[in-house]
């Protein structure tokens, strides 16, 4: 499944990490780009 979550903060991140562990595809937006690399998500786009 493809997903797009909105906002990379604890619950957005929670989240992705989740369904990445259920390989589902991870579009991860927020518009703060540092929010995003200390996610420290692998395999988010």
């Amino acid at each position: 499944m493809k997903v797009i979550i909105a906002g990379a903060g604890s619950v957005g991140s929670s989240i992705a990490r989740e369904l990445l562990a259920h390989r589902h595809e991870v579009l991860l937006i927020d518009p703060t780009p540092e929010v995003i690399g200390r996610s420290g998500l692998r395999g988010a786009k």
